[in-house]
């Protein structure tokens, strides 16, 4: 453990442990999985969206 000049002291394994979550799963913490079905359902919404559009200008 070594003190940081911010004053949080942070053991080595902790920092390694976060390093690597964030390589395996980029920033936010969210899984690959879970990023594409988000993307999924934004993509049903803006078609739902367009096609509300196209309803009403008939």
């Amino acid at each position: 453990m070594k003190k940081l000049k911010g004053g949080s002291v942070v053991g080595r394994s902790e920092k390694q442990k976060i390093e690597n979550r964030n390589m395996l799963t980029g920033k936010n913490g969210k899984t690959t999985s879970e990023r594409e079905k988000n993307r999924q359902s934004v993509k049903e919404r803006r078609k739902e969206k367009t096609l509300e559009r196209k309803f009403k200008r008939q």
